[in-house]
């Protein structure tokens, strides 16, 4: 997969997400602002394009996704939940303020309907202030 890192950036009022990141991306987002954007403020999903490749090779993307990495951001009033963790996608979020979302401020959950083809998703949340989320702080379901 891909490396990269984004650091002390501001993601505001974007017409979807503030950011969007595949499963195979190894990024870490740190000192990061991600304000009232249209949809969620972080999105990681699963690459639906790679359905059309073939069953080995869709196996190798898979075993081989990466991981995202969120210390130290503030993720706050975007419309829908402030981090998406969903489909294969593993995800740490780590001393970050998660505030005023219109629902969850961390939704973790992985479509029934691909499951048995891709890993469930999975996150690792520590240290995190969560406040006044429209919905609920963190929820984790399989849909």
């Amino acid at each position: 997969g891909c490396t990269g890192s984004v650091e002390k950036c501001c993601f505001d009022k974007n017409g979807q997400y503030g950011m969007y990141l595949e499963t195979q991306l190894f990024v870490t987002v740190a000192n990061t602002h991600i304000l009232k954007n249209r949809r969620d403020g972080i999105r990681s999903d699963f690459s639906y394009s790679l359905f059309s490749k073939s069953p080995d090779e869709l196996r190798v993307r898979v075993e081989n996704q990466g991981r995202k990495v969120f210390v130290q951001c503030m993720v706050q009033d975007n419309l829908d939940s402030g981090i998406v963790v969903c489909n294969g996608c593993h995800a740490t979020v780590t001393k970050c303020t998660i505030r005023r979302n219109g629902e969850a401020g961390v939704f973790i959950f992985t479509d029934d309907d691909i499951q048995p083809k891709i890993p469930l998703a999975e996150a690792t949340i520590e240290d995190n202030s969560f406040t006044e989320n429209g919905d609920y702080g963190f929820a984790a379901e399989k849909a």
